[in-house]
């Protein structure tokens, strides 16, 4: 049995909890005999070793739309990670989080060739866009992704106003999708986006729920806040660890 472990960065980039997580569950992995690699998002493309482990980096494009940061993803990232599954040949992917480069392609690119796709999720920025679970950085938010609410948080979060992120996250999807269209790229621009490309972001998110053929969620709160989400029903798919 062999995995190929995906989490956001890997060593010798400075590294996160998750990564620290990926780094020990694939020794874990050696020492009971099974065969691992790891393949992450990085600067460049490179093969390399850590401390005994396969690295692959793979790299996403330069230029992309914002609806990528919120939809399908990155398109160069998902054909370079399923050029590392062609040569890897793991018998299952496990991804430790969602980002542009790490997506719905990216898991597409795994399930097109028949690999089943487990997500472990250790963070609230799989459904939560601020980031912290914390409603205009004040309470605490249940997680539900909806689309004018997360809106009018994403854009407080980054700096606007709380009056004027309400009134623009209150902006029909339908004027961001109509604003797509003209490729204009501009701050206020990407405001008024902002409800549509929320709105695509759960619908990504459900997605990609729903293709993976295992989640853990690391504690309570966080089933929790994927099954408010939808997409994955109370059954063994899940599971729990504390």
């Amino acid at each position: 049995m062999k995995t190929l472990q995906v989490p956001f960065h890997f060593y010798p980039d400075a590294v996160g909890g998750t990564e620290i997580y990926t780094l020990a569950l694939a020794h874990r992995l050696q020492k009971a005999g099974q065969a691992v690699e790891v393949a992450a998002p990085g600067e460049t493309q490179a093969s390399y070793h850590h401390e005994g482990i396969p690295v692959h980096r793979f790299t996403a494009g330069k230029e992309q739309d914002v609806a990528s940061l919120y939809g399908d993803g990155d398109a160069a990232a998902a054909e370079q990670f399923g050029e590392i599954v062609d040569r890897v040949q793991p018998d299952i992917v496990h991804l430790h989080g969602l980002s542009p480069a790490i997506s719905l392609r990216t898991l597409r690119k795994a399930r097109q060739r028949g690999i089943p796709v487990v997500l472990t999720v250790h963070i609230p920025g799989v459904f939560c866009s601020r980031g912290t679970l914390l409603l205009y950085g004040e309470e605490v938010c249940d997680g539900r992704l909806e689309a004018n609410r997360c809106s009018r948080c994403v854009l407080h979060s980054r700096g606007l106003p709380k009056p004027l992120a309400q009134i623009a996250g209150s902006a029909p999807a339908s004027l961001g999708a109509a604003l797509a269209t003209t490729r204009l790229q501009a701050s206020w621009i990407t405001a008024l986006r902002m409800t549509h490309l929320m709105h695509l972001r759960g619908e990504t998110l459900g997605k990609i729920l729903n293709e993976l053929s295992h989640v853990v969620a690391v504690c309570d709160w966080v089933r929790e806040g994927l099954l408010r989400n939808g997409g994955i029903p109370k059954s063994s798919r899940f599971a729990v660890r504390a």
